[in-house]
């Protein structure tokens, strides 16, 4: 697989993750933002120790295939959430707890797939 492809992969996956936290679709990810308070919008043990997030095009192969292996090896696990965001901002620019509907948000878009 190409980095290009990589990238875009992650993107997606962090993305999504983050329309799950805002409990909105619509939702942009502040990608400037997270870089200079990454712990106020991700617990570290979501992401491997050698590895910043940064918006993804800044990536490099290396740390672009340690997030996607980091992230399979959660998911193979089983074990809680693979990456949940913490937090979000608002259009205000206002920093949000993690949305309590977003459970129902990630259902609801999960039915609509199927369709």
């Amino acid at each position: 697989m190409k980095l290009k492809e990589k990238k875009a992969i992650v993107r997606a996956f962090l993305t999504s993750h983050y329309w799950i936290c805002s409990g909105s679709d619509k939702a942009v990810v502040p990608w400037s933002t997270i870089i200079q308070s990454h712990n106020d919008f991700v617990a570290r043990k979501y992401v491997p120790v050698d590895v910043d997030l940064k918006e993804p095009s800044k990536l490099q192969n290396w740390d672009t295939m340690a997030l996607l292996n980091f992230w399979h090896a959660q998911q193979e696990k089983g074990e809680g959430p693979t990456f949940p965001f913490k937090a979000w901002k608002n259009k205000d620019g206002d920093m949000k707890a993690d949305d309590p509907k977003a459970l129902e948000f990630v259902n609801q878009h999960r039915e609509q797939s199927w369709e």
